[in-house]
């Protein structure tokens, strides 16, 4: 090889690729609060000092072909009488901005862990 096709190789311009991904969202669970026998769930509103029931998202209802192809497949599902199902075990809770979400009997109880675990009176 000669000189002169070294300071040619040097000379050239060099390509790269750069891929850009988009941020995906992700949902992280915060907490998950399992209530005992007979609980609800209260919402305590810290700027307003109130405590009311906690509001769900409502079930989903409808499935997409392909989710029920999917679940057809994986066979894992037991079959569900659409007239008398079971009532739902997990659901989602609507959070709100200063909510804090305590499982209890009653709002009296609530109250009680309130003082007990976060030191705040209402």
């Amino acid at each position: 090889m000669r000189l002169s096709d070294f300071k040619s190789a040097d000379s050239k311009d060099k390509i790269e690729i750069t891929k850009q991904k988009q941020a995906e969202i992700q949902k992280i669970l915060d907490y998950r609060i399992i209530p005992h026998e007979n609980h609800t769930v209260f919402e305590v509103n810290l700027k307003n000092k109130t405590i009311v029931k906690a509001e769900y998202k409502p079930p989903k209802t409808l499935a997409t072909w392909a989710e029920a192809v999917e679940m057809y497949l994986k066979r894992k599902i037991k079959k569900v009488d659409i007239y008398n199902s079971a009532p739902i075990s997990k659901s989602e809770i609507i959070k709100k901005e200063n909510c804090i979400y305590i499982s209890a009997l009653n709002i009296s109880n609530a109250k009680k862990i309130l003082t007990r675990d976060f030191n705040i009176e209402l």
